[in-house]
């Protein structure tokens, strides 16, 4: 997997989306595309307001090496919809960090459970840790307590959570999200899964946190469309400031 900077044209994103041509496939996507968020993103691209930062576009192309030369009137969507259609939409080329899986990271992708949790949790770690490149077999083989990070945050879907206003797609009931800071948390330790269960317990679940966690909370829950990346790296130094102030 690489991870570039790329500008995409009105004609290569809808290339893109067409290149998905699975009826099922198409039924699913259009059945949970939020055209509210389309026309959001369609009009910051035009008026030249769009931030690269905002999210990132997954791609992969079928049959590929590991290697930087990707096609992307050749590739097909993994992730970034809403995006796509909004670039096809504004009629205005948008820079975005946009990352590439090849063969082998499709392959290791099958191998898991819940795989796209793991995909996009591993893309968002390899991303505060500032990686242009991963390779995923290595990085499971390696981590594989990722896994376990994703279970977490999977098995948290009926979960209770706060109410969040009107997000949408409020950062803190994202899967993806949830699975990183887990495991980023514990930091190869697995005696710290408890403790970073408590906290992300207490941003996510907890209808009386303390002033501490609500501040937290707050901030990760503002301004919906922004980064991740951005909210996460905060979320880090707050956890390392909280569990520093657990131990004795």
């Amino acid at each position: 997997m690489i991870i570039q900077e790329r500008v995409i044209n009105p004609e290569e994103a809808q290339q893109i989306l067409d290149n998905k041509t699975d009826p099922e496939y198409r039924e699913h996507v259009e059945s949970r595309m939020q055209q509210s968020l389309v026309d959001e993103y369609s009009t910051l691209i035009k008026n030249g307001e769009w931030d690269k930062r905002i999210g990132i576009v997954i791609l992969y192309q079928q049959d590929k090496l590991r290697t930087d030369d990707f096609d992307l009137m050749k590739c097909d969507l993994f992730d970034g919809h809403h995006r796509m259609t909004a670039v096809a939409k504004s009629g205005t080329p948008a820079s975005f960090q946009v990352a590439f899986l090849d063969e082998e990271d499709l392959s290791e992708y099958m191998n898991y459970s819940y795989p796209r949790t793991c995909v996009h949790a591993v893309l968002l770690y390899a991303r505060m840790k500032g990686s242009t490149s991963l390779n995923m077999k290595e990085f499971f083989w390696e981590h594989e307590e990722i896994c376990q990070s994703a279970l977490y945050a999977r098995e948290k879907d009926n979960a209770e959570y706060v109410d969040f206003g009107n997000q949408k797609r409020p950062l803190l009931r994202k899967k993806f999200v949830l699975a990183c800071l887990h495991y980023l948390f514990m930091d190869g330790e697995l005696e710290k899964s408890g403790q970073a269960k408590e906290f992300l317990g207490g941003l996510c679940f907890d209808k009386n946190p303390s002033s501490e966690i609500l501040k937290i909370r707050e901030y990760a829950s503002s301004a919906e469309n922004e980064d991740v990346l951005i909210k996460c790296k905060y979320l880090e130094e707050e956890w390392k400031k909280w569990i520093a102030r657990r131990v004795y």
